[in-house]
């Protein structure tokens, strides 16, 4: 009978095209701010209830796909309410599908990681120079392949914006300390304020902050 009723509901679950999306968004909001304030026993609750319907969908590739767009989302714009959660998520996601469904999740996480202490090392360079910079600068190093990719237009950055990126590029605890640990460049990300994003992208002919794969 638990046969039969497993069958009905993996019938039902991947009669719509959409249910992978529609799962990686639940997700996506729970980690987002469903779960903020939550108890460690709530969070594995929620989290073990996703990964229930995750067992009977059938398109995982597909939930792979939106679930890096989703998570993309809330670790460039900072807007995930633990990385303890993140990270279970993604173990549990490893126990059920292995490691290469997750290699490029846990590469993301590393690319944050790595951005975030360049990010230290430049600002305590500038620091020790008592130098500022006309607007606020956080540059995150993306690796390719990792990311989701989009079209990427053309981008007149003000001269402020400007400035700052070159400054990043001739700083050696900047640009230099990533050049050591990704052995390529693709996006450059950086906040001109809180609720706005720019992306630049190099192009064939090198054109951009960074060199390309």
């Amino acid at each position: 009978r638990r046969s039969q009723v497993n069958q009905a509901f993996e019938h039902f679950i991947n009669a719509s095209p959409k249910s992978p999306e529609y799962l990686s968004l639940y997700v996506d909001n729970k980690l987002r701010r469903g779960l903020k304030g939550a108890t460690e026993d709530e969070v594995e609750e929620a989290l073990e209830r996703a990964m229930s319907l995750f067992r009977y969908v059938h398109e995982k590739d597909v939930f792979e796909k939106y679930y890096k767009q989703h998570l993309a989302r809330r670790l460039l714009l900072a807007r995930s309410v633990s990385d303890d959660a993140e990270r279970s998520m993604i173990s549990k996601l490893k126990r059920e599908c292995g490691f290469q469904f997750t290699s490029k999740l846990e590469g993301m996480f590393t690319d944050i990681r790595l951005s975030a202490d360049a990010m230290d090392n430049f600002r305590a360079s500038l620091a020790k120079r008592s130098m500022s910079l006309p607007i606020e600068l956080s540059v995150s190093v993306l690796t390719t392949g990792f990311w989701p990719t989009a079209a990427a237009g053309n981008c007149v950055l003000p001269s402020e914006a400007m400035l700052c990126c070159d400054e990043f590029k001739r700083n050696e605890a900047g640009y230099a300390y990533l050049g050591e640990n990704l052995a390529t460049w693709g996006y450059t990300t950086f906040s001109v304020s809180q609720d706005q994003m720019m992306m630049r992208q190099d192009g064939a002919k090198g054109k951009g902050m960074h060199q390309r794969r």
